[in-house]
């Protein structure tokens, strides 16, 4: 399965947030992200057909009235479809912005309307590392204000590796109650990903 993939930068994206210029030689896989992991742990086999990093998307219709977040989600999905994905996988951190997770959501939807790719995205809420600690067994993850603060002062996680390791070994089917972004996310990606 070809995925396009976007995310905040190389948490998500590994390598693949870096400029192309700055990819492994020819012939050689830039090293994935967490959201690479995460398609792994969903069971599907896949290539990178392409990622982005959120600030590089370009925002569907300039001059539209939509919210520059719902404009960037249609943006993505140009791209992915103009690529030719079979699946696009994408988060966005909520950072404390609950308009920004609406306009994603809204984004989202709209996408599926306008394009024929399929999308396995949402907002992280309120950042990745609040997933994390989700697949860590930490109860009300994504009610932290600071979760990569807690993540690093609580677990000593604070690199890339560190954070494969904990998607690697997390048990996805055993998560605490409180973390319904990751639960909204995984449940596209066994939708979408999932033969």
């Amino acid at each position: 399965m070809k995925i396009f993939f976007a995310g905040e930068g190389s948490d998500e994206l590994g390598e693949w947030a870096r400029h192309p210029a700055y990819w492994p030689r020819q012939g050689e896989t830039p090293e994935g992200g967490v959201l690479h992991a995460l398609v792994g742990r969903v069971g599907c086999e896949h290539s990178t057909h392409g990622a982005l990093c959120w600030s590089d998307i370009r925002k569907f219709r300039a001059g539209d009235r939509r919210s520059p977040e719902t404009r960037t989600v249609l943006g993505l999905a140009l791209k992915a479809e103009e690529r030719e994905a079979d699946v696009l996988v994408f988060v966005r951190d909520r950072d404390g912005d609950e308009e920004r997770e609406a306009d994603v959501e809204s984004g989202i939807k709209l996408a599926a309307e306008k394009f024929s790719v399929p999308i396995v995205g949402g907002t992280a809420n309120e950042e990745i590392e609040a997933w994390l600690l989700a697949m860590l067994g930490e109860q009300r993850s994504e009610e932290r204000a600071d979760p990569k603060d807690f993540l690093e002062k609580r677990h000593g996680v604070s690199d890339r590796i560190a954070k494969l390791r904990i998607v690697q070994k997390a048990d996805l089917g055993q998560l605490p109650t409180k973390c319904a972004s990751l639960k909204r996310w995984l449940e596209r990606a066994r939708t979408h990903l999932i033969a």
